[in-house]
């Protein structure tokens, strides 16, 4: 049998505006990888209906991701389906067996249903992670790189070529002049929830600490959230000095910063309960505050790490995990403090281009700041101190940790550094303004073989 088919869509079974689709590609250690998406033309639908009439084509998947064909002869998929595959026919299984619980975000960004009593039998799309062999893929939307109208055409297009999610920056200043931007990110936010439907989006990641007090967070977060009902999580980190001295505040140690972060994503869920709330703590206050527009489940925050400190706090305090780097230390520290069968996002910097030479020098023109070794990420307060720290990078300072060029090997490389450190999700910012060229070679070469 072939390792790769068209997608093969599903019949409307039950007349609710619902398609299931399954789309099988060549994976590694020769299993057939299978991915589900499936297409929700109504926001809400009921669970009996929906079980009773689909569970016997399909799966809507209130849970697991499918991984593999094993779990597609487990009966995560229609029997139909399975013929249609080439598969082996399943025998007679109970409908539990049939609908895998678990995950329902849903592949390349579309939603699955999980239900939620309390919305009397409705179901609210509502997802939860679970572990998957091969990392999903998601697009970096870079408010560094684009105008706001750009970053927002961009993320419609993410959602069309099929990735499951996408990130945005949250600065005030670009790293160096040439990048060019740094809107207001919860602006172009509010557009994003417009202009998608599906995708999920995260901050990549926002600073509650400094230049943004933590109340004022807490409703750009909750407003954006009732905006994309079960599409937006936040990430959050401890900041740059580049972004965070704009208004004159000291730029504080590490350990201090942590510290800061720590109690500002406290008083974020503070404020996430609802009600009239209160705050004095070391850093932080919030004086009998409300946020009045809140999403049905609390946003879920992602802390971003790149050292053992950091993904030790990250697995206390947060829902999932964000990184830059493939270090399985970082992942081990993360899951020894909580992070355990928590989500764990990688972010790879690319230069997609038909000619290799030409993609390479246009990531070491427009994001040399991506070869600084050590703290200098976080410790320079203006573009022209990273340009000038940039004069010792050299383009091949970035060829090995860049992937650049019409081969898509060099790649999924780096993605399968990234599995194998332990994450369950990567983000691609391709440098450059050919983004619709890099989304045909991602929807082609990357997407089928994840």
């Amino acid at each position: 049998m072939s390792t790769a088919v068209d997608l093969i869509e599903i019949a409307d079974a039950a007349g609710l505006g619902v398609g299931i689709g399954v789309r099988i590609a060549a994976g590694r250690r020769a299993a057939l990888l299978a991915r589900v998406r499936v297409r929700l033309e109504r926001r809400r639908l009921d669970v009996q209906q929906v079980v009773g009439d689909l569970v016997e084509r399909g799966v809507l998947a209130f849970g697991q991701r499918l991984q593999s064909v094993e779990e597609l002869r487990l009966g995560s998929l229609a029997d139909s389906v399975l013929e249609q595959l080439g598969l082996p026919g399943r025998q007679t299984h109970t409908r539990q067996k049939r609908l895998q619980l678990g995950s329902s975000r849903g592949i390349h960004g579309r939603l699955v249903p999980a239900p939620v009593p309390e919305k009397r039998g409705l179901v609210r799309l509502r997802p939860v992670y679970d572990n998957r062999a091969v990392p999903e893929l998601g697009f970096a939307l870079s408010s560094e790189d684009f105008p706001p109208n750009e970053l927002v055409q961009q993320a419609a297009l993410a959602e069309r070529s099929g990735f499951a999610f996408c990130t945005i920056s949250d600065h005030y200043h670009p790293w160096i002049d040439k990048q060019g931007h740094a809107s207001f990110v919860w602006s172009t936010l509010g557009a994003i929830a417009h202009a998608t439907t599906t995708i999920r989006v995260w901050t990549g990641v926002t600073c509650p600490m400094i230049r943004i007090h933590p109340a004022i967070v807490a409703q750009a977060a909750a407003t954006v959230a009732t905006m994309m009902p079960g599409r937006f999580a936040l990430g959050v980190g401890s900041g740059e000095n580049l972004n965070e001295h704009v208004l004159g505040d000291r730029w504080p140690l590490p350990d201090e910063r942590l510290e800061m972060l720590e109690e500002a994503v406290e008083v974020l869920r503070l404020l996430w309960q609802g009600g009239e709330q209160t705050h004095r703590g070391k850093h932080y206050t919030v004086d009998h505050a409300r946020v009045y527009d809140l999403p049905g489940e609390p946003v879920e925050v992602y802390v971003a790490a790149s050292q053992s400190n950091a993904a030790e706090l990250a697995g206390r305090i947060g829902d999932g995990f964000i990184s830059t780097a493939p270090d399985e230390k970082i992942v081990d520290a993360f899951e020894a403090a909580g992070g355990k069968g928590k989500p764990k996002l990688g972010m790879i910097h690319v230069a997609y281009d038909e000619d290799a030479q030409a993609g390479l020098k246009r990531a070491h023109e427009l994001w040399p700041n991506t070869a600084l070794k050590g703290p200098l990420g976080q410790e320079l307060a203006t573009p022209s101190d990273f340009e000038a720290a940039a004069e010792m990078i050299e383009p091949g300072d970035l060829a090995e940790t860049t992937p650049h060029g019409p081969d898509p090997g060099p790649y999924l490389e780096l993605i399968g550094r990234y599995e194998d450190a332990g994450f369950t999700h990567v983000f691609i910012h391709q440098i450059g303004s050919n983004q619709d060229e890099f989304a045909k070679f991602a929807a082609r070469e990357l997407l089928p073989k994840t």
